[in-house]
């Protein structure tokens, strides 16, 4: 994977990316638009009379966080065509699958969102941002319209449903089974996979850092674009937190950080916060199987993730 050239393609698919982002940040709502923004979901006055009055704030300070809450949902509307954008970018084989008609549905409708018909491994991908993007009717309406999908374009190719941002430390690639509530089982297709981000990326490189080296070119494209500062430590700590590439101190952490680690349940972090309390600090990261729930196979999962 040619990284420079992969710099220079997404600049180049980033032009009307960027205006668009630059429109959002430079929109200037009205009290009245805000108020008419919120109302698409039907206005809270009661929660907005509690937020007021319990953090301070007067009624014209709560409109004003609003409006900076909306650019921040708008600005969030726009990261879906940008992870899009990011995976065109990695190979000129892949392209963008444009709405049409589709029996069945109302109105034109992107099937899938990206695809490549010209590798040997063909595939297409409907690609969400994070795990959590969608709910379970949400993630049965992208199984079904991954299989028709493939019914249009063959059995020879994959269908991929990408969570760019995994849940846990464990990366995904195993087939999409989503929650069918009306029939009470979960639909599957050998041919419809679950993949994170990074294990997608790596398959399309050959990389295995490639969702990483990705992330920092666009972090290289937005300062410059933007003539932006940075504060590389936080960026990369964010960065860290959102890849499960973080080292927890099992001597500091507090239930969260122990929490985050994989393998714990709420009674094994408990005993670790207990067990410190009663014998303070553990020497080395082994003396973590002297807590009661955690041995040998569940230290050999945490070695990489844990320190003291």
């Amino acid at each position: 994977m040619n990284w420079e050239q992969y710099k220079n393609t997404l600049n180049a698919y980033l032009v009307e990316w960027f205006n668009q982002v630059s429109a959002i940040q430079n929109k200037v709502y009205s009290d009245e638009e805000v108020l008419f923004e919120l109302n698409k979901n039907t206005l809270d006055a009661f929660s907005a009379m509690v937020d007021v009055y319990s953090s301070g704030l007067n009624f014209e300070q709560w409109i004003e966080n609003e409006k900076v809450r909306q650019r921040q949902k708008s600005l969030q509307g726009k990261i879906g065509d940008l992870h899009e954008i990011m995976i065109l970018a990695l190979n000129d084989n892949i392209k963008k699958r444009e709405p049409e008609v589709v029996d069945g549905y109302d109105r034109p409708l992107r099937i899938y969102d990206l695809y490549d018909d010209t590798s040997d491994n063909k595939w297409i991908a409907e690609v969400k941002n994070k795990h959590n993007t969608t709910k379970g009717d949400d993630r049965k309406a992208s199984f079904d319209k991954l299989s028709k999908g493939l019914e249009l374009v063959g059995e020879e190719y994959t269908a991929y449903y990408v969570t760019i941002l995994r849940k846990s430390y464990h990366r995904v690639n195993e087939l999409f089974t989503p929650s069918d509530n009306m029939n009470a089982n979960n639909k599957q297709n050998e041919n419809i996979v679950h993949i994170d981000g990074e294990s997608f990326y790596a398959q399309l490189t050959d990389d295995e850092n490639a969702l990483s080296k990705a992330f920092d070119i666009l972090n290289l494209l937005l300062r410059e674009k933007f003539e932006a500062e940075s504060n590389e430590d936080i960026l990369q700590q964010l960065k860290c937190f959102s890849f499960f590439n973080v080292v927890v101190n099992i001597n500091t952490a507090n239930e969260a950080g122990l929490s985050y680690l994989p393998g714990l349940g709420p009674t094994a972090v408990d005993n670790i916060i207990n067990y410190r309390n009663v014998n303070g600090n553990f020497a080395e990261v082994s003396h973590l199987t002297r807590v009661k729930g955690v041995g040998a196979k569940t230290l050999m999962r945490l070695a990489q993730f844990i320190e003291v």
